[in-house]
């Protein structure tokens, strides 16, 4: 069996073969035929005669012996006839009675001899008078047998056989199939600057252009018939011969770089498969096409995949390590900091705040009933609250602030340079936004409070600790939640005991009094101290008359109306510090918040950068608007500005502590802290700038304002506030000169520079999404399983009419910042279901589509009707499409994602996690998730094959993937042995460029074309 099997794939692989045992087997058919019609007489009749000749002459010579009576010459002459012929075995003379004259030989063959002579016994009779007297017997060899009969034609077929192969291979090599190719198309095939070279069936040369041999410095015609393998190839241990994959999948290989050898140096070969003649295969084959990169050209691409290489290590290793100070000094279910880093972090801010005299705050906050929450809606719901109560910590506290999770359902915020007033105030509007909580969908509860309690550090006595500030404001969240929750107390330790005291008189009486009654009752203070059932005059109501003495009522109120004279007196100040029209800090508190940010960005290695703003041609509008209604459009505009700053749908996060501050009588300025690098300092600016060009309406009017924009980063434009501040109006007043309505200037050459490529290709991508230029591409996925293609991702790509193709890279950021990046999902979500439903159309393999989703879509709040609306349209199942997030978009935002993914996942939409093992998503988290499927990021697929250790996270990824039902991808397969290497793991499909580059609408079609029907002749096979 197995030499029949090695037989059937000789004869596949080799014409020759094939050739030679068809011609072998006519000739036997021949041969056959042949005897069948006995054109060649028969052999056996002829034999028989010529056998009968002999005898009969035996039998006439015995004869006369026998009359001259001479036995013993009877004897000699039968026993010389024997031995003298081969092809005798016995002969005898007998009288007809019995008796043996004489006989010699085999005797036992003559006892057989029938009474009638056959081909192999003859008898001859002798007469005598007419008479028999006698007969002559002889017995002859066999005339022939089967065995000898296979021995023949055996060696007959198999010496053709050999000749026809042996002569059939050398013509067969020696064909040039370019004569049947005409002159003309020859001519044109050897003007291709690349190389081109057509393998068949077995891989082997039969046409190659001059520039394909010229690599070699051969002539074409001496390579037909040989092995492009054989080529001095630079094989490393991975070294995979595209051809050859092309072959195996059917798949096209696209831009593999290869290097050959050439007289003791490598040349750079960019080498392109395709199947041809895949309609039949046995006549299927190859085309590579080979192009050789110039030195300079491969100098070049290698130093651009080194920088870009260098600059992408850069950022992962910074974001890998900030991910591992998350991991570490996170609070695993609300992101906030853990107790001992909080504790850490707490000590470093106080020791600065007492060497430098600067103010601190500490507030301790606590979920009110929280235990309450967790007997009537359960733990998960109290979860919920605490995360919801974390990200309200988070949206108050500045980049400066440091906030943590203490304990159970309790929090602590310490916010350098901030007064024990601004502390109080923040505070409030944190209590504030806690109790619109109620209001969100996502917060499983009617009502959440907290109680906040406020202490300062203690500057006076010079030194101080953090259990201690952590004490006081203990003791004050103490006294907020006796004085019937949701407070704001202030630590003092009289108003403390006066809390204590009137709470035990009047258990139900509210004792923290808003900050806006405050001020408005201090005038009334003085004339109400000698009411003995006084109204509130400060931060405290007043106790009944039978609770306390005369001396303690006019004591009480005596610190009241000291607290209020200071409140006062805190106003007076803050008028100083803030604009009167916008409540801006004024550039005194600017200065101040820059120097502190600087000191940070040095310590930190950020970047941190100033926006002078001012309004063009400020007193034309106020002569023609008049003053009033300029200020009005001023207010707005700032809090235009302060609302954007505080947007949350940015890529580079602008937050808080992005802070705006009025700098001169027509100058603002923006604080941008906290970059990583002075790139993000663009999508800023450029946001400003779009918000400052929409036209403002005043008493029914449309004005659009003008505006100059100054920007200087630090380092580049200097070290110190001074520095900042001076190089940004310098801008500023560059920018002035230019004719745009609303102009910007960077004081950084470079990043003027790169503002200008900024700008431009926003303002083009806004174009090409506005027209719909951006494609859509495909990029399969294979079934290891079934060899199939099983479906597709779709990819977004951006074709400039001057830069060409676009890097995804380059725009989608663009897009997540300035909001384009919603139309763009969706244009690419109905072109590839439609896509989908053409290919349906055309009978092709049933496939699933993948779009990714980006994070910022996560807070859509119209993201599932969108999508389920799509599919709806267009008569799709929501089981043909796959949403695909990063990792890391799933771990910013775990609770959107849990909503919006749940929702999906319920009406059939298929959720895949992308890019996985980049970023680092918890056991739980992915258990939780409503996930299909993971995709192993490429990073792991390139060092599984030379890393043990990457190849074992590789497996373990995938059992555990297997463990909660879920199907694993690999993306970024490039070799056979990454194939073979994942499918014995049990990865389930694989992507990547082995398989196919992305390709548009008619190619992808073409190939899936191509798919299905080599699907249709393996079924039919």
């Amino acid at each position: 069996m197995k030499i029949v099997t090695a037989f059937r794939a000789m004869m596949q692989r080799s014409q020759a073969v094939k050739l030679a045992f068809s011609l072998s087997m006519l000739l036997l058919c021949l041969l056959f035929m042949a005897d069948l019609l006995t054109l060649r007489g028969n052999p056996a009749n002829e034999r028989q005669a010529a056998r009968k000749v002999v005898a009969e002459s035996l039998a006439i010579q015995l004869s006369t012996l026998v009359n001259i009576a001479d036995k013993r010459a009877l004897q000699h002459a039968i026993s010389e006839f024997v031995m003298r012929n081969e092809d005798v075995l016995a002969a005898s003379i007998a009288r007809f009675s019995g008796e043996k004259l004489a006989e010699y030989g085999e005797l036992d063959k003559l006892t057989y001899v029938k009474s009638r002579s056959t081909p192999t016994h003859m008898i001859v009779p002798i007469l005598e008078n007419k008479a028999v007297w006698g007969n002559v017997r002889v017995a002859f060899r066999s005339v022939g047998n089967l065995v000898d009969d296979l021995v023949y034609f055996g060696f007959l077929v198999t010496s053709a056989f050999l000749a026809f192969g042996i002569f059939l291979k050398r013509v067969l090599l020696q064909l040039d199939p370019s004569r049947a190719v005409p002159v003309r198309v020859n001519s044109a095939f050897n003007l291709f600057s690349e190389g081109v070279v057509i393998l068949d069936s077995n891989l082997l040369i039969m046409l190659t252009n001059q520039s394909a041999a010229r690599m070699l410095d051969k002539e074409p015609e001496t390579q037909l018939g040989k092995r492009i393998d054989d080529w001095p190839w630079v094989k490393d241990e991975g070294w995979q011969a595209p051809w050859e994959t092309a072959f195996n999948t059917g798949l096209g290989v696209s831009e593999q770089s290869l290097y050959l050898q050439d007289k003791g140096e490598q040349r750079l070969i960019v080498v392109s498969c395709t199947l041809i003649g895949e309609e039949d295969p046995t006549r299927s084959g190859v085309m590579v096409t080979l192009n050789d990169m110039s030195a300079m050209q491969k100098k070049n691409r290698e130093l651009s995949v080194i920088n870009y290489q260098l600059k992408k290590s850069k950022e992962s290793i910074s974001e890998k390590n900030r991910e591992l100070e998350t991991l570490a000094w996170r609070d695993p279910l609300t992101g906030l900091l853990n107790r001992r880093k909080f504790l850490e972090n707490f000590q470093t801010l106080l020791e600065e705040a007492l060497e430098h005299s600067r103010p601190l705050v500490c507030v301790m906050l606590d979920i009110d009933f929280f235990k309450a929450i967790n007997d009537n809606y359960g733990h998960a719901a109290g979860d919920e609250v605490i995360c919801a109560v974390a990200a309200q910590l988070s949206l108050a506290s500045r980049e400066t602030d440091i906030v943590g999770r203490y304990g159970g359902e309790e929090f602590v915020l310490v916010m350098p340079d901030t007064t024990i007033e601004q502390g109080l105030e923040i505070s409030d509007r944190l209590r504030l936004s806690i109790l619109k909580l109620s209001e969100d969908v996502t917060v499983p509860v009617p009502r959440v409070a907290a109680s906040l309690g406020v202490a300062d550090v203690l500057l006076e006595a010079g030194h101080d600790s953090t259990d201690a500030m952590l004490d006081r404001a203990d003791k004050a969240l103490y006294g907020a939640k006796e004085s019937g929750r949701n407070r704001v107390v202030a630590f003092d330790p009289d108003t403390l005991a006066l809390l204590a005291a009137n709470k035990a008189a009047h258990e139900d009486q509210q004792v923290v009094v808003s900050k806006g009654q405050a001020e408005s009752r201090a005038d009334q203070a003085a004339s109400e101290v000698d009411e003995k059932n006084s109204r509130s005059t400060g931060l405290f109501a007043q106790a009944p008359e039978d609770s306390h003495s005369h001396e303690a009522v006019l004591s009480e109120q005596a610190d009241a109306v000291k607290a209020f004279v200071s409140k006062h007196n805190e106003v007076v100040e803050r008028l100083k510090s803030h604009d009167l029209l916008t409540q801006l800090p004024l550039r005194q508190l600017f200065m101040h918040a820059v120097e502190n940010e600087l000191l940070r960005a040095d310590r930190l290695s950020r970047t941190v950068g100033i926006v002078s703003i001012e309004i063009k041609e400020l007193s034309r509008l106020q002569s023609s608007l008049g003053h009033q209604e300029v200020e009005i459009m001023i207010k707005e505009v700032i809090g235009k500005i302060q609302e954007e700053l505080r947007a949350s749908d940015m890529v580079t996060r602008i937050n808080e502590a992005h802070s705006i501050s009025h700098l001169a009588e027509n100058e603002y300025g923006i604080l941008l802290s906290d970059l990583a690098e002075s790139e993000q300092a663009l999508p800023i600016v450029t946001r400003i700038r779009r918000l400052l060009l929409a036209p403002m309406v005043l008493n029914g009017k449309t004005i659009y304002l003008g505006f100059n924009i100054g920007v200087a980063l630090f380092p580049e434009c200097g070290d110190t506030a001074v520095d900042l501040v001076e190089a940004a109006t310098r801008a500023r007043i560059e920018a002035a000169k230019q004719p745009e309505k609303v102009s910007y200037f960077f004081a950084s050459t470079d990043m003027e520079r790169q503002s200008r490529e900024y700008l431009q290709l926003e303002s083009d991508l806004y174009l090409a999404v506005e027209e719909k230029k951006l494609e859509v591409y495909f990029q399969p996925k294979f079934d290891l399983a079934s060899r199939t293609i099983s479906s597709v991702e779709a990819l977004v790509r951006w074709k400039d009419e001057t830069r060409g193709f676009v890097s995804p890279v380059d725009f989608i950021p663009i897009a997540e910042t300035n909001g384009l990046i919603r139309q763009i999902f969706h244009q690419v979500l109905e072109a590839s279901l439609q896509q989908i439903v053409e290919w349906d159309n055309l009978k092709l393999a049933k496939m699933k589509v993948s779009v990714n989703l980006s994070a910022s879509q996560l807070r859509d709040p119209e993201l599932v009707s969108h999508v389920l609306t799509a599919l709806d349209n267009v008569g799709l199942a929501p089981e043909r499409l796959e949403i695909e997030l990063t990792e890391t978009s799933i771990i910013q935002s775990p609770q959107r994602a849990r909503i919006a993914l749940g929702q999906l996942h319920d009406a059939g939409v298929t959720i895949s996690m992308d890019d996985f093992g980049t970023g680092y998503t918890s056991i739980g988290l992915l258990a939780e998730l409503p996930l299909d499927s993971v995709k192993i990021d490429r990073s792991f697929i390139v060092a599984m094959q030379t890393s043990e250790r990457s190849r074992a996270i590789v497996e373990s990824v995938i059992n555990m993937a297997h463990t909660l039902r879920l199907l694993v991808v690999a993306e970024g397969v490039e070799t056979n042995e990454q194939l073979t290497t994942l499918d014995a793991l049990g990865c389930n499909e694989i992507q990547g460029y082995l398989i196919s580059r992305p390709l548009p609408g008619l190619e992808i079609t073409e190939l899936l074309r191509r798919e299905t029907l080599r699907r249709a002749r393996s079924r039919a096979a």
